[in-house]
């Protein structure tokens, strides 16, 4: 067994994940260009990364050096979540929903476009409820009255933050978001930290 056949069954072992995530995604993959730049740079390193590892942990057998692969970008990466976690605990606390509000955000990008491909995160910044997803901006999201934090994410565009969101009682929110299209380097910055923000959000 060569240095070469570890190496690259490390790699594979660490490839084998995103694998799997385009198939359950879909086979959804970012059309611009820049952004896949990004993704493609840090799969190669965690991929050459993964190949080295196995390499230098002298392992016995291609099934040793394909799992040591598998290990190395979910041990990278589950590492901020985990930081994540532990500066800022969960609090579960049991409360009555007795009132409900609507909340529609419309994104837009500075030439006035409507921007419909993005995801909105809702939260209650006190961290007693639980977060609120939405698949895409421009729908309407029925909350429970309260005061939360909001995230506006689309690809290639700058991500907004709003905070404070007043959601009353049997009334509708609307929120409007100008979102900053990003330069071709920010894009690609954007690709390269997307596995990151995946496993942090």
């Amino acid at each position: 067994m060569s240095k070469w056949q570890i190496f690259f069954t490390g790699a594979i072992g660490a490839f084998a994940p995103q694998i799997l995530r385009w198939y359950s995604q879909g086979g959804e993959i970012s059309r611009d260009p820049m952004i896949l730049a990004g993704q493609l740079v840090i799969t190669l390193l965690f991929v050459g990364l993964a190949g080295y590892v196995a390499l230098i942990w002298k392992v016995r057998d291609l099934k040793e050096a394909f799992f040591v692969g598998l290990g190395v970008p979910a041990i990278i990466l589950s590492s901020g979540s985990d930081l994540g976690s532990i500066i800022k605990p969960s609090q579960a606390v049991a409360e009555e929903v007795t009132a409900v509000g609507q909340l529609l955000v419309r994104a837009r990008s500075e030439d006035g476009a409507a921007v419909t491909q993005g995801t909105i995160s809702v939260s209650d910044p006190r961290g007693l409820k639980a977060a609120y997803y939405s698949g895409s901006p421009n729908k309407s999201l029925t909350l429970a009255a309260g005061t939360y934090d909001l995230v506006v994410r689309a690809e290639g565009f700058e991500t907004e933050e709003r905070k404070q969101v007043v959601i009353e009682p049997n009334k509708s929110a609307i929120i409007e978001v100008t979102l900053r299209r990003l330069s071709a380097a920010e894009r690609f910055f954007q690709g390269v930290t997307k596995p990151f923000e995946q496993r942090t959000r």
